[in-house]
Parts: structure tokens; C-alpha cells; sequence
């Protein structure tokens, strides 16, 4: 279906391509490039390198400019069929699309805070970013209205005024000589430029910092050094801690906020995954706790990487996405969602299953129901309870559907429903065992019956993560591989026969170290051979000298006396050429209590295992 959006986007690429074509420049304001993959993978779907290159965008969004240096700011957007607005604090530039910069000393009179937000493409809405940065907008009113963002949600939800939206569609916390977004030093996020024109529309009381998203793809992480290499903007840990001293310098009094990047599933188009999303959010959480800046981790929003995500880059979120991330920003805490309905036995005499949300707490409540498909009629019904298990033992075999709904004390819903089929299972589970190795738990299912072929599925539930992963999906051969980390855990196995029917089986499993590798040894004592300490560590395994290791020194006095530096040594991470232990000497500066963290690193740069052991110099 074409949409208005639709059409205005393909008038646009068609003039665009026409004044291309006669060397005319064009104004651009609304994105031609939303889902086209750029140079150096820029993950806003954004780049400024080559405007004429880009694809009008598909029927979800308006996207970021790839023209940052043909945007003329002075140019009025066309009027619009708007939400009406009138009870919302803005200022009048941004409700009447009037894009002259404001007056510096326009403080709003209403006694409201005002909220300013530093952000990319996530953060972007038609007519509401600065006026810097006006043309370059992901989002608009032909696809979600204004109060359904993220960050409008906030500030409407918390009786807040908006002051400058600082967000640039594609652009990044740090900038690197030779930046294949087209954008120059001035249009990162940390930039000086940026920072200091938050509060053109009043002095933030709150400001949003949602940034990292696009440098994923593209900026080097780099290390944190507390107090280092503040304005170099070349990686990304010295261009979020310059983000931040920034802010805290020209806002003293503001709180700050910091938002992380979410999961997200963009293999078609990017080599990114989980674990560089990882790398870089950890980054974040590692340096605003120095700073004793507040985050929101959004890898904990439970975002689904296709339901709440724009097609077709599933990089944007969409409007469920956003409420999620609002979520997380408002309560700390995902939002109530389902994430499916799980059977944990299926036979003839029981049906045994367990509802998964999103945002699960102490006063959620459950309520189960069974539908009889060859009846046609509902024949269960459980009252509400803060259980989310279920048992059933059905009258006889056939199909049913098995409905779960869920809902907490502000009012927030979730529900679910599988179809399960109940017969006579030609295979029965009688037990577990398992069989510990160096690198790995093995563990098998025990089973009888008349079935030939039976194939397996093995999960672990984290209890003291809350979390699932899966073991092994369904094949034949009831024995697989577990590397779990140290924790206690459920171990769940099923069983399934040919016809589709399912048995399980689970127990409690307490796991005392990590696999497949673990430090097995450690040494810290006078250096026999010279001056200071030795100090040494030991794993288990080095697969083909391929892991790194790391000692760290924290000095506990000045840890106990507030020293923001209390990390006093490094050796920054070494391989080795042979073996699996690493040495180092060290002298401390004075006697007293040190803690020593040793890390091991995989050869992505993955932690792998770290340990912390108190000692005595």
C-alpha cells in the first residue's frame, strides 16, 4: 500500500536524483538512505558520503540526511497535518517549524524542568530537533506521533518541558580522521559545538545522552583510563569520558542520563552481534560508574529484534520499542511482555508449563486457561495468582490451546498461547547424568520406550540471572556438550517422538566453576629472584596461545578514602608464547591491603574469566 509518506519520499529521491543528474544542490529534509548500508557500515543507516548512491526508504520512516553539507537551516519544512500540541511546554520554533535559532535566555516561566537530549538518529523527530540539525530526522508524524518517542514520554510522563533536541541522525560519540559518516569533528557527541548549545532553549535541569549506537560499527573502542586523553575523540571510551566531563563542566547542576545500545539483529546488512554490542555498553556502564553518572542498560529492556524494531534495517526501533526503552528510562526496569510459553511436560496424564515475561515482579499476576479444540469451548479457567507455572491434566488426548495472561500493579498486560498437542508419547525420560571434563560438562538423558529415532532439546535456566540458553536444539543422540559459567542452575531436557509428542525432565544443578576455562592458580609473594612481589596466574587451558591475561592493582586505602583513582597498576592485557601462566613483579608504593584482579581474555577480547584476591604487601 502506498502511503502519503511513501509518495513524498519517492518525489523527493526523484528530484534528488534529477538535480544530481544537472549538478544542482538540493535541500534535503527528509532521509533518502534509511536502510542503504554506507561505507564504513555507519549504523544509524546514515552517511554523508555519497548522497547520490542512497535508496529512497521503504514505507516505515522518514530517515537521517545524506547530505549534512547541502542542509540549508534556514529553510521552513513544509506544513503538515500535525498532532495539536498546544498543551505541550515547547518552544515556538519547534511548534510552528520556524527553524531561526533561539534566544539563549528563553527560560521557560512554567516552573517545569527542562530536558535536553544528545543523541543520533534514535533521538530524531520532524520539527523538534535543534535547529542545527533540523533536516536530519529518522522519524516523523506519517509513522508514529511525537508523544509516542521514547524521550517525549519521558518529559510529558514527568510534567517536563523539552529544550534542545541535539540529535544527529548517523552520528557518533566519537570522530576519527578519515569518519566515513561525512560529518567532521564538530558533529560527534563529544564535541565541545554540541554540548554547549543544550541549553539554547534554557539551562538543562535533565539531559538524555543516548549515544554509542553508530559507533559500534565503526569507532575503535579503545580502553578507559580514568582522567586521560580527555578530548581525544578518536576512540570510543576517550570520546564518551570527554562526552561526559563536557557535560558535567558547562551543566554542573543537570543530571545526566545515559542511555546503552540495545540488542538488535542486523546480520543481513552488518557483521556486528550481541558481543560488540556488549563491548560497547560495558564500556558505557564501566565509565559513567567512575563518573557516578546514572545509566539505562537497554540490553535489559527486552527489545524483540524483529517485533519492536522498523523494517527493513531493524536497526530503529519502532513505536513498541520506543515505549520499551521509555520503560526502562522511567522505572529502571523492562517493561511487562511476553517472551512465550514453555512446556515443561506434555503427556497424557499432566500438562506442566511455565509463562516467560518481560519485567516480571513480586506482584505480577497469572491466569491460566484451556481451550478443548475438538469441543470448540473453553473448559478451564484459573483464578489470578503470582504463580507462573502451570499444571493441567486433560480428560483425554487430543489438541488444545493453552492461553497465559500476565499483569502487574501499574496495570501493564501481557499474554500469550500455544497450541499443544496431548497423546500417548512412545518414549518415557527416567533420568539424567552427566560426566565433568576440563573444558566442559557432558551431559546425557536416560530414556525408554518403543520410539527408534527420538531427538533431544537441551536448556539451562540461570537462577541467579533469571535467564534461559540453550544447550542443544532438537537433534537425535541424547548426550551434549554444556559450558556453563559458576551459578546455579535448572537443567532441562526434553524428549520428543516422531508423532511430535513431548516428555521432559528437570533438575537442580550447582555449577562451582567456569568452563571452559577457569584460573586454576595464583601465586602473590616475595620476589625470589629480586626486588618487589611476584605475582602470578594460571588457567586451565590457552587454546593455541590465543588467550590474554591481565593483573590490575586496586589500593584499598585509597579506595576507603574516596580517591577517584584507586586503581594504581595495569599490565594491560599480554599473550603468551608458551604455557598457561602469567608472571609479573610489581613493588607497592607503601604497605597496606591491595586488591590484584587477574582477567583472561579470549582472542576476540571477550573476558572470559577474571578473578579478585585480597592481599597483604
Amino acid at each position: 500500500m502506498q502511503t502519503k509518506r511513501t509518495t513524498h519520499l519517492r518525489v523527493l529521491f526523484g528530484a534528488f536524483f534529477i538535480c544530481c543528474l544537472l549538478g544542482l544542490a538540493l535541500p534535503v529534509r527528509t532521509a533518502l538512505a534509511a536502510e542503504t548500508i554506507p561505507a564504513g557500515e555507519c549504523e544509524d543507516g546514515f552517511s554523508a558520503a555519497d548522497p547520490a548512491g542512497a535508496a529512497p526508504a521503504e514505507d516505515h520512516a522518514g530517515a537521517d540526511s545524506a547530505d549534512p553539507a547541502g542542509a540549508d537551516p534556514t529553510e521552513t519544512p513544509d506544513e503538515a497535518d500535525a498532532l495539536d500540541l498546544s498543551g505541550i511546554s515547547l518552544p515556538s520554533w519547534m511548534r510552528q517549524g520556524d527553524s531561526s535559532v533561539p534566544d539563549r535566555e528563553t527560560d521557560s516561566t512554567s516552573g517545569k524542568k527542562i530536558v535536553s537530549i544528545l543523541g543520533d538518529s534514535l533521538g530524531t523527530f520532524e520539527g523538534y530537533n535543534s535547529p542545527w540539525n533540523l533536516y536530519y530526522y529518522y522519524y516523523c508524524e506519517d509513522y508514529m506521533r511525537v508523544f509516542e518517542t521514547w524521550w517525549m514520554s519521558y518529559i510529558l510522563n514527568n510534567d517536563m518541558q523539552l529544550g534542545i533536541n541535539d540529535s544527529l541522525g548517523g552520528s557518533k560519540v566519537g570522530w576519527w580522521e578519515g569518519d566515513p559518516s561525512g560529518y567532521n569533528s564538530k558533529q560527534c557527541m563529544a564535541a565541545e559545538e554540541r554540548i554547549v548549545r543544550l541549553d539554547d532553549n534554557g539551562t538543562p535541569d535533565v539531559i538524555l545522552f543516548f549515544g554509542g549506537t553508530n559507533d559500534i560499527a565503526s569507532t575503535k573502542l579503545g580502553e578507559f583510563r580514568p582522567g586521560e586523553g580527555i578530548g581525544d575523540v578518536s576512540t570510543f571510551c576517550s570520546a564518551y569520558q570527554t562526552a561526559l566531563v563536557r557535560l558535567r563542566e558547562h551543566y554542573p547542576q543537570a543530571e545526566i542520563i545515559c542511555l546503552t545500545p540495545y540488542y538488535r539483529d542486523i546480520s543481513s546488512w552488518s557483521s556486528t552481534t550481541d558481543k560488540d554490542v556488549d563491548l560497547y555498553a560495558d564500556s558505557i556502564l564501566e565509565i559513567c560508574q567512575y563518573y557516578g553518572i546514572r545509566t539505562v542498560d537497554l540490553r535489559q529492556a527486552a527489545i524483540d529484534v524483529r517485533k519492536d524494531m522498523c523494517e527493513p534495517d531493524y536497526l530503529h526501533v519502532n513505536e513498541t520499542g520506543h515505549y520499551k526503552i521509555w520503560h526502562m528510562l522511567q522505572y529502571g526496569a523492562p517493561a511487562l511482555s511476553s517472551q512465550g510459553i514453555r512446556l515443561l511436560q506434555n503427556n497424557t496424564s499432566e500438562i506442566r508449563a511455565r509463562y516467560q515475561v518481560a519485567g516480571q515482579t513480586s506482584d505480577t499476576q497469572y491466569q491460566w486457561q484451556v481451550y478443548d479444540c475438538s469441543k470448540n469451548t473453553w473448559i478451564y479457567a484459573s483464578e489470578w495468582s503470582s504463580d507462573d507455572t502451570f499444571s493441567y491434566q486433560p480428560e483425554a488426548g487430543g489438541s488444545y490451546w493453552l492461553y497465559c495472561a500476565a499483569k502487574n500493579a501499574r496495570g501493564e498486560q501481557a499474554s500469550d498461547m500455544i497450541t499443544v498437542s496431548v497423546g500417548a508419547p512412545s518414549i518415557s525420560l527416567d533420568g539424567l547424568c552427566w560426566i565433568t571434563k576440563e573444558e566442559e560438562i557432558q551431559v546425557g538423558a536416560a530414556y525408554s520406550g518403543w520410539e527408534s529415532a527420538p531427538e533431544f532439546r537441551w536448556t539451562s535456566y540461570n537462577l541467579d540471572t533469571k535467564k534461559w540458553d540453550l544447550i542443544d536444539d532438537w537433534r537425535q543422540g541424547n548426550w551434549s556438550s554444556w559450558q556453563p559459567k559458576k551459578g546455579n542452575y535448572w537443567l532441562h531436557v526434553e524428549a520428543r517422538d516422531s508423532s511430535g509428542n513431548i516428555v521432559s525432565r528437570t533438575i537442580n544443578f550447582a555449577v562451582g566453576r567456569n568452563y571452559p576455562v577457569y584460573i586454576n592458580g595464583k601465586y602473590q609473594g616475595p620476589n625470589p629472584y629480586g626486588e618487589g612481589w611476584l605475582i602470578g596466574v594460571s588457567s586451565n587451558i590457552n587454546p593455541q596461545q590465543k588467550y590474554r591475561y591481565e593483573l590490575l592493582i586496586l589500593d584499598c586505602n585509597k579506595y576507603l578514602a574516596g580517591d577517584p583513582h584507586p586503581w594504581i597498576y595495569t599490565t594491560n592485557p599480554q599473550a603468551l608464547s608458551a604455557g598457561n601462566t602469567f608472571w609479573t613483579t610489581w613493588t607497592p608504593p607503601h604497605n597496606g591491603y591491595y586488591w590484584t584482579y587477574f582477567r583472561i581474555y579470549d582472542e576476540n577480547g571477550d573476558i572470559v574469566e577474571d578473578q579478585c584476591y585480597g592481599a597483604v604487601f
